[in-house]
């Protein structure tokens, strides 16, 4: 992702109730994806000192919507999405920004700046 060693892809390399740790894990690679739906970030730090990061920033719905009846597990779904910065040196920073519904106004914040639908 933009040259530096964070891979992003759509579905994690394993699934479950861990699968940001999973998929570090699985691949040995820093990671962000979706397809889940909920939000969850992990860090591992191997031996030889590298950092790897498994991050899933929840996604940009209305679990609400009729088209999601079918599903039995959306209302675990987390609503949020991520800000990825790449330094020129390669080095990458990730902020996960959550969407909170309180009576129906969707909210989140950032920079310090709250932000409504």
């Amino acid at each position: 992702m933009l040259k530096s060693k964070l891979f992003a892809r759509h579905e994690p390399a394993s699934g479950g109730a861990h699968a940001a740790a999973l998929t570090i894990q699985k691949t040995g690679n820093s990671v962000i994806f979706g397809h889940i739906h909920r939000i969850q970030e992990y860090q591992s730090v191997m031996l030889d000192g590298r950092c790897h990061r498994g991050i899933t920033p929840g996604w940009l719905g209305d679990q609400k919507h009729q088209v999601f009846d079918y599903v039995k597990g959306h209302h675990q779904w987390s609503l949020g999405f991520s800000i990825v910065t790449v330094l020129p040196d390669q080095s990458w920073y990730c902020q996960t920004v959550h969407i909170i519904v309180v009576k129906g106004v969707y909210r989140c914040v950032f920079g310090n700046k709250v932000y409504t639908n």
